[in-house]
């Protein structure tokens, strides 16, 4: 134990902003990269990258992100708590360099879609406004159903799956492949490629 690299709370206090969130956040190791979609009541589309998403349940089927503590960017959390709605695109590797460039601070007048080359697309049912990534293989709709603020100010974001959207080329009968979104990210900036290593069955404790 004595080789290893010690941090302590107080290390990490008085490390510069990027480079502690660089480390912390590579802490919880690998992560999904995911756009999220929503539209502001000017009709402005807003798409931001996060690493957060989190699979909450299943019965009802819920999932989560975690958005910074709302500041003069944080337009996400103020677009899905106007409009309750936001979307859910998953990153594969033919746009891993259009979906990072999302983590710019834009104006709120600028849609990111625009800045940065991708699509968006409206799910085909009533009411419904917040834009997914046309490019995205992955893709779902969420309807705001609580936030939670955490105890650094941050604010856990959870949504009732209204919808989902599969490209024919990932599903699988009821199970979603990750072949053709075999990447990851691990901090806020390195990303990585995956690959399928074993599938192993449900277990039942038997004496």
């Amino acid at each position: 134990m004595s080789d290893y690299h010690k941090i302590k709370a107080s290390d990490l206090n008085e490390m510069e902003s990027r480079p502690r969130a660089q480390l912390v956040n590579s802490l919880s190791g690998f992560k999904s990269p995911v756009l999220v979609g929503s539209v502001n009541d000017k009709g402005v589309h807003n798409l931001s990258i996060v690493s957060s998403l989190m699979h909450l349940g299943s019965s009802p089927a819920l999932m989560g992100i975690v958005l910074r503590p709302p500041g003069e960017f944080a337009h996400t959390y103020k677009n899905i708590k106007q409009t309750r709605q936001f979307t859910i695109s998953h990153v594969h590797s033919d746009i891993i360099k259009q979906a990072h460039r999302c983590s710019a601070k834009y104006p709120e007048h600028i849609s990111e879609f625009e800045e940065v080359g991708l699509t968006p697309t409206i799910h085909d049912a009533k009411n419904w406004k917040a834009p997914a990534v046309d490019e995205s293989y992955i893709r779902m709709g969420l309807v705001l159903n609580k936030i939670i603020e955490l105890p650094n100010k941050c604010n856990l974001m959870i949504g009732d799956v209204e919808w989902v959207e599969l490209n024919p080329r990932v599903c699988d009968q009821n199970r979603v492949k990750f072949d053709l979104n075999d990447i990851c990210i691990l901090g806020v900036y390195d990303y990585y490629k995956t690959s399928h290593l074993m599938k192993l069955g449900y277990e039942e404790y038997t004496h």
